[in-house]
């Protein structure tokens, strides 16, 4: 499978938060059969896109998020938005052939109370944290099956790690996490992961 190329990052500031009305005011659509299969239609340039509830974050990254809900129902994320942000948390959503085909979601900072050592099967050995550290937590992560093993997952991440001006090895993350995420993890070159329920 042919990874894609190093996709553009569209960044937000962090800054204020603001109360905007395209997080509940969203006018949902029905997927057609072609874009269950491939991602939802999307006329934005190929790039990862940083949503906040800044100010200053367009409208139409709310778009975005809202139709990467769509394409993820029933194996998205638990947050209550799912992807859409909310007043502690920021997405990352991609966009590539003109489609919506991933998105991840992280909170501005949680403390970490278990760890994670990672091997190379997906396998792992669970423990304490050493310390209760404050740090941006991801909270999920999804590609659209028709675009994984394509080195997304990995953009999402590093796109995250970067709006939150850390590394992906300072990031904590959601527990459990699928043997899947694990591998990702591995081939990113973390062996040891933080985080928490």
């Amino acid at each position: 499978m042919d990874k894609y190329p190093q996709l553009r990052i569209f960044p937000e500031e962090i800054g204020e938060r603001t109360r905007r009305p395209e997080v509940k005011n969203w006018k949902s659509r029905k997927l057609t059969t072609d874009e269950h299969s491939h991602g939802p239609l999307c006329n934005a340039p190929d790039g990862i896109y940083i949503v906040t509830l800044s100010e200053r974050t367009p409208a139409e990254r709310f778009e975005m998020a809202h139709l990467l809900n769509l394409a993820s129902k029933g194996t998205r994320s638990t947050h209550a938005n799912g992807f859409v942000p909310a007043d502690l948390y920021d997405s990352a959503i991609a966009i590539a052939n003109g489609r919506v085909v991933g998105g991840a979601i992280a909170d501005r900072g949680r403390t970490m109370r278990k760890t994670l050592e990672l091997k190379s099967d997906g396998g792992y050995i669970s423990g304490s944290a050493s310390g209760v550290e404050f740090r941006p937590f991801m909270w999920d992560l999804w590609v659209h099956p028709a675009h994984r093993q394509k080195g997304l997952g990995q953009q999402l991440l590093s796109a995250m790690a970067e709006h939150f001006q850390c590394s992906v090895e300072q990031m904590g993350f959601r527990f459990p996490i699928s043997k899947e995420a694990r591998l990702l993890l591995w081939s990113m070159g973390l062996r040891k992961v933080e985080g928490r329920d």
